[in-house]
């Protein structure tokens, strides 16, 4: 114990060095804990609202309507309990308040979505039947739309019946090609917008009992449309969780980013710190001459100004932790035009033993300065 005391003691009368060290360490240390929450908590969020944004369990994707025999083969496969609906996807000019720009305009069915609800920035009942035309919040804003207005789209003028608070089918603004607006199919039906030159995209939705395995439904389902052969081979078929996959791509790029800058600034400390530390090391032979006095040998000094450095280290992690709550909000304020409206980034068990371990083990790369250091003041003797 008396080691312990005299390594604390010589960390408090050295208080100028143990600042700058807590300094420099915590600086290095907050880039990579932010940046780790931040990326942990959003593949978090994407795995939880993977069927959310998607609206069902299942997608199946194609270029065109799926043919006679290809829903017969997804019938004879959808287990009782199931349910699906059609979407259709294509962008094309709008125009509002002399305005013109590109929309992305998405149709669907009575029922719509599968899974979830719909929140409207209006008051709505319930029971009253699905707007024909929905905007969301995106499209309402960059386009000034409000319920009841009316707008230019393929040369017929329609109204918006409701507002969104948000796009169910998006968690990221930014990363979509266009604002999105939903329109019923009948109402698509009767404005003959799909008969235009738009590449169209199609997609049907399912929505599959819990207790069966998604993953080897879907095997199944792309086994008998390659079995059918033909066009069927171009159907797409995608679960929830690939979905998510691919949208958390996208930001990856962000967290990716992120990390770089925080790994500069955390090479940055940590050469810092060595210098600081080997000038700490170099400017201690009263230090060491006191304890070879006491009996301690040439190993137990080394292994000393290793135990100061763990224990800095150590005490820099925990003082991370004490800031980073206050840090994170406004990283993600910062950062909110590229991610999730609802997203709470929140300090986690990944993160905590990450930084531990880099703040308390990194003092194994003082080991050469601690020997070197050895070597030098190695023949005093008591």
């Amino acid at each position: 114990m008396i080691w312990i005391r005299l390594c604390f003691k010589e960390l408090w009368f050295k208080r100028q060095l143990t600042g700058f060290f807590l300094l420099t360490a915590v600086t290095g240390l907050l880039g990579l804990a932010l940046v780790q929450s931040l990326s942990t908590s959003l593949s978090q969020y994407m795995d939880q609202r993977a069927a959310l944004m998607l609206g069902g369990d299942l997608k199946i994707e194609s270029s065109r309507p799926m043919n006679s025999e290809e829903s017969a083969i997804l019938e004879s496969l959808l287990p009782e309990g199931s349910r699906r609906t059609s979407t259709t996807n294509f962008v094309s000019m709008a125009g509002s308040r002399g305005q013109s720009r590109l929309i992305r305009i998405t149709g669907i069915e009575e029922g719509w979505p599968l899974k979830g609800d719909l929140k409207f920035s209006h008051p709505r009942i319930d029971s009253d039947p699905l707007p024909r035309i929905l905007a969301t919040p995106d499209a309402a804003v960059s386009m000034n739309l409000n319920r009841g207005d009316w707008f230019h789209l393929a040369g017929h003028e329609v109204q918006i019946g409701g507002v969104l608070e948000e796009d169910p089918a998006s968690a990221f603004s930014v990363f979509g090609l266009a604002p999105r607006i939903y329109m019923l199919q009948t109402e698509m039906d009767r404005l003959a917008l799909l008969s235009g030159p738009s590449r169209i995209q199609y997609e049907e939705l399912i929505l599959l009992p819990k207790s069966l395995d998604m993953e080897a439904f879907a095997r199944t389902l792309r086994q008998e449309f390659r079995k059918a052969g033909g066009s069927s081979r171009d159907l797409e078929v995608e679960t929830a969780r690939q979905s998510s996959r691919q949208l958390s791509r996208l930001s990856g790029i962000l967290t990716d980013w992120l990390g770089l800058s925080s790994a500069a600034v955390l090479l940055l400390a940590g050469a810092g710190l060595g210098y600081l530390f080997r000038t700490h090391l170099m400017n201690r032979t009263t230090t060491a001459a006191l304890l070879r006095s006491l009996g301690a040998s040439p190993l137990a000094d080394s292994l000393l100004t290793l135990f100061q450095a763990a224990s800095l280290g150590f005490f820099s992690a925990l003082l991370t932790f004490l800031i980073l709550p206050w840090l994170l909000p406004s990283l993600t304020h910062l950062l909110k035009d590229f991610l999730p409206h609802d997203l709470k980034p929140a300090l986690n068990a990944q993160s905590i033993l990450l930084t531990l371990g880099i703040g308390t083990l990194s003092s194994v790369c003082l080991i050469p300065a601690a020997k070197q250091y050895r070597a030098e003041h190695g023949s005093m003797t008591t």
